[in-house]
């Protein structure tokens, strides 16, 4: 495929009951000058109607469709249900993008397909990441979490079709939460890579849909981590998975203070205790 094509590229959007949010990361995206777009939100059983309204707002400026879960089923299993759909109706590429985003460059997926026409063996190609208030997230150079190098932003990314063919999809076991780190060492093992590019960038508020939720955040994190550390870092010592396993609980004793001092107590127990059960469910049980 030259790069003069346009092959097709999907932009996949889990949904839940954050209509403003989705409504302005979808504003955005429509103002790239990419020509072959097609957009999908994946409903992940919002408690109205307000996905299909979004497509109504959308429809006569890109080309937009939804799906709705049959029941609320969290990051993996919805964002895989969108990346079938897409690969279904012919995508080529599937962007992948939390919905709490926006300010796109508007050359933004010219740069990422210049990418993956440069190297065949690049299965995922990321972008820089500020804040809604100018500050970076992610510089697009490659960071370490966990022994892992990480070299794309959690936030958003695409894939390529061949990649998706020869790698899978999301491991929905996870539910949410480590399922990126998961996907870029299974890309290593398969010998293709992950890039990034600083060329083009988005904002990302962060918590956008998460924020409002006290038991999945907490819980599901702290057991992937443990998880995460158990299947891939198992040559660690003991002390070593237990300074990261703290690293990342104190990551949750600070919201849960922050909720506790507004006022807000239940709110802070509950993800105390959900952090809590999810140490125990990651010892206690393997990915």
């Amino acid at each position: 495929m030259a790069l003069t094509d346009k092959p097709l590229i999907y932009i996949v959007i889990r949904y839940h009951n954050a209509y403003d949010l989705t409504k302005a990361c979808i504003n955005s995206l429509s103002s790239c000058t990419y020509e072959n777009l097609k957009f999908l939100i994946v409903d992940d059983s919002s408690s109205d109607e307000s996905a299909s309204k979004l497509c109504d707002d959308f429809n006569s400026k890109v080309d937009i469709s939804s799906i709705k879960m049959d029941r609320y089923s969290d990051y993996c299993i919805s964002l895989n249900k969108g990346m079938h759909y897409a690969l279904d109706d012919g995508a080529e590429f599937i962007f992948v993008v939390n919905n709490d985003t926006k300010s796109f460059s508007i050359n933004y997926f010219e740069k990422l397909l210049e990418l993956f026409y440069s190297d065949s063996n690049i299965a995922i190609v990321g972008s820089k990441v500020y804040d809604y208030y100018g500050e970076v997230r992610s510089d697009a150079k490659p960071i370490i979490r966990l022994g892992t190098i990480i070299p794309i932003p959690t936030e958003g990314y695409m894939f390529s079709r061949l990649a998706i063919k020869k790698l899978g999809f999301f491991d929905e076991k996870l539910v949410r939460h480590m399922e990126d780190f998961d996907y870029v060492i299974r890309c290593e093992q398969m010998g293709l890579k992950c890039i990034s590019t600083n060329e083009v960038s988005f904002d990302h508020l962060g918590g956008g849909t998460s924020r409002y939720q006290l038991f999945y955040p907490h819980f599901y994190r702290m057991r992937n981590v443990i998880w995460f550390m158990k299947k891939y870092r198992a040559g660690w010592n003991i002390f070593t998975k237990i300074k990261f396993a703290v690293g990342y609980f104190k990551h949750h004793l600070i919201k849960a203070r922050s909720s506790i001092k507004s006022g807000y107590y239940f709110t802070g127990i509950t993800q105390v205790l959900s952090a809590i059960l999810g140490t125990i469910a990651g010892t206690l049980t393997k990915w």
